[in-house]
């Protein structure tokens, strides 16, 4: 009885200390990381928080409302907007809150498998990789989208611990939701599929038979092809499935996103993380000779997605994460052995030298040397204050958002290919407008006669171009006297002459 209380006490100990580090993360950037005051982190803030703005107001997405990306993310955002209220900040926490479910599956993983030491290590270079505290706040798909595929990972390696029939099913769903979250960690199926196959393969005898040996194979890609044709079906509807991979197929074949993916490229985004891939060399080949074999899901992830990121074009800086978190996870390996090991609490399991070991914690250390100071530099000391101003560079995206403010009661439509600038006030915007992406720009969509069809319609009072050139939105003005009413060196405020104020 006394070594089943004991064993009890132990699991808490080891829970609070997997919860904890995701918990001090969360709570430092809601207290001290300044995102309550940025105007915008990445367009694709303003463009997924309109397609969730234009959903509460009854309009449906794909028909209605353009998007080029699966629905989960928008539906998930939509409900959480019903439930808090519909503004910038309660996205950026929904966002936070996926950012330390992925470092608690992280640290679950690593935990469970190799040590806390090696879960601390995961947690440090995951909360240190280039643009990770950002886009832990920015409202975007990639890292919810990561988030799912960590837990379909996590679940994977639980089904092959134990073969348990609930884990198999909770990494299909999750991965399901990945993919229709953004559609990038497709990737990782066939390499789930290819582990139950050797699973099945090396593990069932003679007597089972083939048919149910292959249960576990058939139970998993079920599972995963009913979230995604369920998701598909029901959100996005068979009319417009081509929408989620038309867009992208013929902007990567345009004249400016082949020149923009020239100058960059995912090695420029990748370069930060160089050190990240050398430590993940020794952790592959300790985690290989010490036959945890779930590694390789996390390795086959990083070459695939490597190569699947030089495929698409064009690259981003947030794409990065798709390789660089199962490295981090790879080079976490390495770290907590090599720091066990040194410490000689694990002697008998040494399967490299000392002085490699130290090699690995001296590399840990210039990593250190390089990631932490622009890691510490995002966030403000001075905080926490959680309403007030905080001066930055936005200041002239603010004073635009007071001028529309100010012409808001005589303004039934706006037109901006900056969908931000629409969320925040509120004003309307035409559905099919609401969403103009670069690749949509650059396929030629919407096209200009059906700019200048729909401006005629709606007849927006104010208008504001900070992306985009727009000869049909020009014309319109020309025809209907509109004058320029800000300063912006980013964009161009015009409004209805007919509603405007001389200051």
């Amino acid at each position: 009885m006394q070594v089943g209380k004991t064993q009890v006490m132990k699991s808490k100990q080891q829970l609070l200390l997997v919860l904890l580090p995701p918990l001090v993360f969360l709570a430092c950037m809601l207290l001290f990381f300044p995102f309550r005051f940025r105007f915008e982190f990445d367009f694709d803030e303003g463009i997924n928080l309109i397609k969730a703005m234009m959903t509460l107001d009854g309009f449906r997405l794909y028909s209605d409302v353009w998007s080029d990306q699966p629905p989960i993310f928008n539906a998930i955002l939509t409900f959480w907007f019903r439930v808090v209220g519909m503004n910038v900040n309660a996205g950026r926490v929904l966002v936070l809150g996926f950012s330390t479910l992925l470092l608690a599956s992280v640290m679950d993983y690593l935990n469970k498998f190799w040590g806390i030491v090696h879960a601390i290590f995961g947690a440090i270079l995951i909360v240190t990789l280039p643009f990770y505290t950002t886009l832990s706040v920015s409202v975007m798909i990639g890292l919810p989208s990561l988030t799912f595929a960590m837990m379909a990972f996590v679940g994977m390696t639980r089904w092959h611990e134990g073969q348990q029939l609930f884990w198999l099913v909770f990494s299909a769903t999750f991965l399901g939701l990945s993919v229709m979250t953004k559609l990038w960690t497709i990737i990782i199926a066939p390499l789930f599929i290819a582990g139950i196959f050797l699973q099945i393969k090396n593990h069932t005898s003679r007597r089972i038979g083939v048919q149910a040996g292959a249960k576990p194979l058939f139970i998993w890609s079920l599972a995963f092809i009913l979230v995604v044709s369920v998701i598909l079906l029901v959100l996005v509807r068979p009319d417009y499935i081509s929408q989620l991979v038309d867009v992208h197929l013929a902007a990567g074949k345009s004249e400016a996103m082949q020149s923009f993916a020239a100058r960059n490229s995912i090695n420029l985004y990748l370069k930060d993380s160089l050190p990240l891939f050398v430590l993940a060399f020794p952790g592959s080949f300790l985690a290989l000779r010490k036959k945890t074999w779930n590694v390789l899901y996390l390795i086959l992830w990083v070459f695939i997605g490597y190569l699947f990121l030089h495929l698409i074009v064009p690259n981003w800086h947030h794409h990065q994460l798709l390789v660089t978190i199962p490295a981090a996870i790879i080079a976490s390996i390495a770290l907590g052995e090599s720091c066990v090991g040194l410490t000689g609490r694990n002697r008998g399991s040494k399967l490299v030298t000392k002085e490699i070991m130290v090699g690995i914690l001296v590399l840990f250390a210039f990593l250190v040397y390089q990631r932490f100071p622009p890691f510490l530099r995002g966030f403000r000391l001075n905080l926490p204050n959680l309403s007030g101003i905080y001066e930055d560079s936005d200041q002239p995206d603010y004073e635009i958002i007071a001028i529309i403010r100010n012409y808001a009661a005589k303004t039934h439509y706006i037109f901006a290919d900056r969908p931000m600038y629409a969320f925040r006030t509120g004003i309307p915007v035409h559905p099919y407008l609401a969403v103009i992406t670069e690749k949509r720009y650059a396929t030629g969509e919407p096209t200009q006669e059906e700019i200048t069809s729909i401006l005629e319609d709606i007849k927006p009072e104010q208008i504001i171009i900070s992306r985009f050139d727009f000869p049909a939105v020009n014309e319109y003005m020309e025809t209907r006297n509109f004058v320029r009413v800000d300063n912006s060196p980013r964009s161009r405020h015009y409004v209805l002459r007919e509603i405007y104020q001389e200051p």
